[in-house]
């Protein structure tokens, strides 16, 4: 859970609170550490606190986690976005759970466990064929090349997401009326340093991942 800076925070072992607006003070700054996070009793929350305050950044990252601080990350929060694409992919972006109009929480549990199965499929296929995509041929291009001239300056994102792609050659195979593949999970590196985003105010939100 991301949180502001109009609290107070204890380092587990100290006596005195302090103002959360002290742990990193600067751009450039970074801690992390178990704490005592506010000083209201009713309030108090026992957690690893992880704080960073990277450039082209107007507010730091204070984080909130129950994972131990030599595990966390705080670049991890860039990835809250997935929350919201899991939300589609199972909705009006994949499955349509919101067309089914189902209110026993039975016939929902199976439905559920069914969309979970499909998920992981079409993730592995999905993303075995993302893995193995050509590498870019911009380099092979004369220099006065359009393509040259218009590429962005960073990593293009994906034309078309792992669960996405999955899908369209699951269907296609079937179609054609070839053998179905199972897939296999291609891991990529988690991120250790935020994403870069020039002078932006990012939101406050709640952050839920499972390591594997």
């Amino acid at each position: 859970m991301r949180i502001n800076q109009g609290g107070q925070f204890r380092p587990q072992g100290e006596a005195r609170f302090r103002p959360l607006l002290t742990v990193v003070p600067q751009t450039g700054a970074h801690w992390c550490g178990r704490i005592d996070c506010f000083a209201t009793p009713a309030a108090r929350l026992a957690y690893t606190l992880l704080a960073r305050w990277d450039a082209n950044y107007e507010d730091p990252w204070l984080i909130l986690t129950d994972l131990s601080p030599a595990v966390a990350q705080a670049a991890w929060y860039g990835m809250r976005s997935w929350i919201e694409d899991g939300f589609k992919d199972t909705k009006r972006g994949g499955w349509h759970w919101e067309q089914t109009k189902m209110t026993d929480p039975q016939r929902a549990t199976r439905l559920w466990l069914v969309i979970a199965l499909a998920t992981l499929w079409v993730v592995r296929v999905g993303g075995e064929a993302d893995a193995t995509l050509p590498i870019s041929s911009l380099t092979d291009l004369p220099e006065t090349h359009i393509a040259r001239k218009t590429k962005q300056s960073h990593a293009p994102s994906r034309r078309l997401s792992c669960f996405q792609r999955g899908q369209i050659m699951i269907v296609a195979l079937l179609i054609k009326g070839e053998p179905i593949p199972t897939g296999y999970f291609y891991p990529e590196v988690w991120p250790s340093v935020t994403p870069y985003r020039p002078h932006e105010h990012i939101g406050y939100g709640v952050l839920s991942i499972a390591p594997t």
